[in-house]
Formats: structure tokens, C-alpha cells, sequence
């Protein structure tokens, strides 16, 4: 559940989409959904432990409202070493 719970910090109105969109371009779409629900874990777990409230101006992250960047990366595909060139 955390893990769909995660895919949420996609939207721009979401508090951890500044944490997930820069996690997503350093690293995989996948292992920043998996890095954003290990925090929200760490975040039900110190809520629960301290009996506390849940207040979004104490995650560390910026308010919105935040603009979409698209990252792609290109992977080079090596020669095919069987090919002849024409000299």
C-alpha cells in the first residue's frame, strides 16, 4: 500500500513531489516510488511512535505549487562488431 501510496508524489500538488521528481531523474521511475514509500514508512513509523499530528511544513520539502521537468535518457547501443565498412 505504501508503494501506491508513492506513485501519488508523481502530481504536482503532492509535498514529496520535489523529492520523488529529483530521485526520478538521478535514478529509475521504479526505485524512486520504492525510495519515496520507504519514507513515508519512516514517516507513519516516528508519527505513530511520538503520538504526534501529521504537519506537511515538517517533511523538509518545498511547497508547491512545483512545474513538471521530463527527463530522458538515451542509451547508446554499441557497433555490432560483424558490420564492414567501405574504406
Amino acid at each position: 500500500m505504501l508503494c501506491e501510496a508513492a506513485h501519488h508524489a508523481r502530481r504536482l500538488s503532492h509535498p514529496l513531489n520535489p523529492y520523488f521528481s529529483k530521485l526520478c531523474a538521478r535514478r529509475a521511475y521504479k526505485i524512486a516510488i520504492v525510495a519515496v514509500a520507504h519514507r513515508l514508512c519512516r514517516l507513519l513509523y516516528a508519527l505513530l511512535r511520538n503520538g504526534a499530528e501529521f504537519q506537511p511544513a515538517r517533511l523538509g520539502v518545498e511547497e508547491g505549487p512545483f512545474t513538471q521537468t521530463i527527463t530522458r535518457r538515451f542509451r547508446l547501443t554499441p557497433k555490432s562488431a560483424g558490420r564492414l565498412t567501405a574504406v
